[in-house]
This record gives structure tokens, C-alpha cells and sequence, in this order.
């Protein structure tokens, strides 16, 4: 994530400077960086396109992440050749990228609808927001991404947007045993948390609790 740092016009500037004296000064280091552009830094330069995951993967990562278990169920027990054809314009739409794909699984649960109904307004949604005209400037792949980070943030309550908001401020991440925290976040601030962690927009280590 080094597009804040390189400016699209080529321009490397004084970030570039500082990969390129690191590098000069040891030979032995590298660097495994993601750029929406080339850092143009020479030989010392080597890119590659991340491709999209292919279909069974993505849709083996989908079931994973999908929190309603009748679903789940449901899912998994369908030929794979059936799940890939329900799955088909979801996978398209998230254009393959795990984090999209992972965000639209969490957002499906179930109000005593079939599965294609379900997928299909997951679809819907989808299509709707990356329609929005203050996205289409963005190339397809950060449109899909855009759309798929919105659409989780808008199903959070208010007190959960709020903390989603706040948790910039952490950035080693907030200790859920750290009782200080109720002071800066409210006394609710556990529960927020829970649910911003529900729909993929910060994940709960249970190791350190945090």
C-alpha cells in the first residue's frame, strides 16, 4: 500500500529516495511492496499484476467467511460446479479480490429467503454502489474494493461507525482488557467492536485479545 507514498504522475519524490538508499546500501535487502502504479526506481524495480484467486479458491474463501451456518451449510453441501455458477457474478463483482470477497460473505444472512434471492440483492447492492458517481473515477478493481468496504461500514450502527472511526487512532490495535478504554470509548465499546469484527472491517485476535 504505497500509493500515499508515490504519486501517480511518476514522481517518486522523497519516498523514492529512501527505498533507493536502502537498497544501494544493502544488497542482500528486499522489498515486497502493492502500488496501483510503478515506483520507477530502475533495475532495482521488479512488478508483477496480482491476478484475481481463481474460482474454486474464491469460493472456498466465500463459504469460510459466511456467518449464518444454515447457509453455510447449504452452500457446502452443492456440487462445486453449482456453488461457482450461483457464485459467478459475486466473484465478478468483487473482481477476485479476497478482502471484497470476504466482506460481501459476512454481510449474507438470512431472513427466511432462498439462496438465489440472497445472492442475488448481494449482487444488487453491489452493483448499485459501484455505480455511484463519486466512485467512477476509480479503476474497476479499487471501485469493487470501494464499494465492497462501503457496503459493510453502512450495515454498522451508529456507536459501531463511531469506533470504526475512533480505531485509527490505535494503530497496534485495542486491547479488549484494557479497562482505560471504556473512559476514551464508552462503556459499549466491546460490543461496537464485536460488530465492526462481524462484518470483516477489523479482525478479533483471541491470543492477545485484541
Amino acid at each position: 500500500n504505497l500509493d500515499t507514498l508515490f504519486s501517480s504522475d511518476g514522481d517518486a519524490g522523497a519516498a523514492g529516495k529512501l527505498l533507493k538508499n536502502c537498497l544501494t546500501a544493502s544488497s542482500s535487502l528486499n522489498i515486497l511492496a502493492t502500488c496501483r502504479w510503478t515506483l520507477n526506481l530502475g533495475s532495482d524495480e521488479h512488478w508483477f499484476t496480482v491476478e484475481p484467486m481463481i474460482p474454486q479458491d474464491a469460493m472456498e474463501l466465500f463459504i469460510f467467511c459466511i456467518p449464518d451456518w444454515e447457509i453455510k451449510a447449504e452452500l457446502s453441501g452443492m456440487p462445486a460446479e453449482r456453488q461457482i455458477v450461483l457464485f459467478r457474478r459475486i466473484m465478478a463483482l468483487t473482481a477476485g479480490m479476497p478482502l471484497c470477497i470476504i466482506l460481501a460473505a459476512r454481510r449474507l444472512t438470512r431472513h427466511g429467503e432462498s439462496l438465489e434471492t440472497l445472492l442475488k440483492k448481494a449482487v444488487d447492492d453491489l452493483v448499485n454502489t459501484m455505480e455511484d458517481p463519486n466512485l467512477k473515477h476509480l479503476p474497476e478493481r479499487l471501485r469493487s474494493l470501494r464499494a465492497s468496504i462501503d457496503l459493510s461500514y453502512n450495515r454498522l450502527s451508529n456507536s459501531a461507525k463511531d469506533l470504526f472511526a475512533r480505531m485509527s487512532f490505535f494503530p497496534g490495535g485495542l486491547f479488549r482488557r484494557l479497562d482505560h478504554l471504556s473512559q476514551l470509548l464508552g462503556d459499549g465499546w466491546t460490543d461496537a467492536a464485536e460488530e465492526v469484527a462481524h462484518y470483516a472491517l477489523a479482525r478479533y485476535d483471541r491470543t492477545t485479545e485484541r
